[in-house]
């Protein structure tokens, strides 16, 4: 018979499998700290609207970014 879990076992089971399978969004002051550059460069960059601006998503009024998109997006700017 499968152990039984109490609700905040469970509730935290469910947390690290949903980290499994969905990229962790960060909001801008979160991008900044990680990247250790002024919130003023990132809002700067969502600005920009050509091919090279950063990826990112808008909810609403918000402006989530996922890590690894950025990574990626940060590699190419390298090459330019």
């Amino acid at each position: 018979m499968p152990e039984l879990l109490t609700l905040d076992e469970l509730a935290e089971t469910l947390k690290q499998e949903r980290k499994k399978t969905m990229p962790e969004l960060l909001t801008i002051d979160e991008l900044a700290d990680t990247l250790r550059v002024e919130k003023s460069w990132v809002y700067r960059q969502t600005m920009r609207k050509d091919a090279d601006a950063i990826p990112r998503l808008k909810m609403g009024k918000y402006l989530r970014f996922r890590m690894d998109a950025v990574m990626a997006w940060l590699e190419s700017q390298q090459s330019n």
